[in-house]
């Protein structure tokens, strides 16, 4: 749905002679973290948090690269790709896929 959403938006920011740099970016990323965690729990319990987390996650990869390459063409794949947001994302993945737990002196006591 996201890049179904860009590749919509895109032509219509061609007609309506805005900048696609920063018209297609909004419309490809909606806010489904803050709205879309608690309404997922609400409808559909917790299977549903679970499904919409990872909805989150992918949002939020493509948000920080491929999102961030729309509005500046000059941005470096590698440097986007090793941003923060990005680590974390792949590194919660991991630990989720492995089922690997964190160590008990890095968790908030």
């Amino acid at each position: 749905m996201i890049l179904v959403s860009g590749l919509v938006a895109w032509p219509i920011a061609r007609l309506a002679r805005v900048s696609p740099s920063t018209f297609v970016p909004p419309m490809m990323f909606n806010n489904c973290g803050n709205m879309g965690l608690p309404l997922a729990v609400l409808a559909f319990g917790r299977p549903g948090l679970a499904a919409m987390v990872l909805m989150l996650v992918v949002s939020t990869l493509l948000q920080f690269t491929l999102g961030s390459r729309i509005v500046s063409r000059h941005a470096d794949w590698k440097v986007l790709a090793t941003s923060p947001m990005i680590i974390a994302s792949v590194l919660g993945l991991a630990f989720s896929a492995f089922a690997w737990k964190v160590p008990a002196a890095l968790m908030p006591g």
